[in-house]
């Protein structure tokens, strides 16, 4: 299972004090632990249609933000906080930006975020749905020719085309 970030790592990017992230390792030894993979699982079921995932050494930056995002509210609600407190607003906030870039990140069709696509075959593209949208003729007269015959055969019928 992927995880990608250690809890050092993750104690070096948040927010959050480091004696937080202590005191949460302290009650429960394996919670941050848990939390970076649940979050890092989670951040590959939304992201795994678009992209190839478990993604990569070197981790793109914004998946560890992402992730950063997402374990600093589960530490901050896991150690415990006044829910009026503006911190908790904060990392609230911070959650909630995050899923929404998640969502823009897997729905993009413009490529808002630069990360490896899911490729089908070594060396293809992550195109996967290719092909021609347009209608072209060989000629741009011949539409005038389709249109002559059609309007001398319902001449000869003597009524219109039904469509």
């Amino acid at each position: 299972m992927s995880k990608y970030l250690t809890a050092t790592e993750f104690t070096e990017r948040t927010l959050l004090p480091a004696s937080y992230v202590e005191q949460v390792a302290a009650q429960a030894p394996t919670f941050v632990d848990l939390a970076l993979e649940e979050r890092s699982a989670y951040i590959d079921a939304l992201l795994g249609k678009r992209y190839a995932i478990p993604f990569q050494a070197p981790i793109p930056m914004i998946i560890k933000r992402w992730l950063t995002n997402l374990v600093s509210l589960d530490i901050y609600m896991k150690r415990g906080f006044n829910p009026t407190d503006d911190d908790a607003k904060l990392f609230e906030k911070q959650f909630d930006t995050t899923i929404t870039e998640l969502k823009e990140a897997a729905d993009a069709k413009d490529g808002l975020y630069e990360l490896p696509v899911k490729q089908t075959a070594e060396g293809q593209s992550g195109i996967t749905k290719g092909f021609s949208r347009v209608y072209s003729e060989g000629s741009p007269f011949v539409w005038k020719r389709l249109q002559r015959a059609r309007g001398t055969q319902e001449d000869i019928d003597g009524h219109g085309t039904k469509r």
